[in-house]
């Protein structure tokens, strides 16, 4: 929570950014990334956009979700995670705009949590690409910060662009191994498909 409030403190000297009508409006650099326990258990993850505005008195108008994670898990935390928040008086109501992040991936992230953000994914964004998935692109910023020679090269950036093209291709298929071995750790099985695939 003290992080919220320094990034929110720190960062309330962002620009303004023209609105159409109602106070100026105040993006919050970000997204300032948070844990939430309970909506990963269920393998909810995302980005949530929320709105407050805040009056010179330091007082805070309800807070508004803008920019949905599709979770209603998700979208209250960052509700309440802004609600709390405390934020200087500005000098005329202000309205900010702050993005919290919901990635739900650590370094020991099971196959099973894996496989239930992947589920959760397709069943909430059917309109998007597993590749839209914050645990993919970490997924695929791992292998390519592991592949990296001492001097890359042309051959070596197209090996990395062909490496996340399969990982795209067989993510789908890597969920299903994760959900008959639940118990297994996911970053070192995603080295041993690498492996596999002469990548890593």
């Amino acid at each position: 929570m003290l992080l919220v409030l320094l990034a929110l403190i720190a960062l309330q000297d962002a620009p303004a950014v023209p609105a159409e009508a109602g106070p100026p409006l105040v993006e919050i650099p970000g997204p300032i990334e948070r844990r939430a326990p309970e909506a990963e258990a269920l393998g909810h993850t995302g980005d949530v956009t929320v709105e407050v505005v805040v009056q010179p008195d330091g007082s805070k108008g309800p807070v508004t979700v803008v920019e949905t994670s599709r979770s209603d898990l998700l979208d209250a935390e960052a509700a309440r995670l802004v609600a709390e928040a405390g934020f200087r008086a500005p000098a005329q109501a202000t309205r900010y705009r702050v993005t919290v992040g919901f990635q739900g991936a650590d370094e020991a992230l099971t196959c099973a949590a894996m496989a239930r953000q992947v589920r959760w994914f397709q069943q909430t964004w059917p309109e998007r690409p597993l590749k839209d998935m914050a645990l993919f692109n970490m997924s695929s910023g791992i292998l390519l910060v592991a592949g990296v020679p001492a001097a890359p090269n042309r051959d070596t950036a197209r090996a990395a662009i062909n490496q996340r093209q399969r990982l795209e291709a067989e993510f789908p298929a890597l969920a299903d191994q994760c959900e008959r071995e639940p118990g297994r750790p996911w970053y070192p099985m995603l080295g041993d498909w690498a492996r596999r695939q002469g990548g890593g």
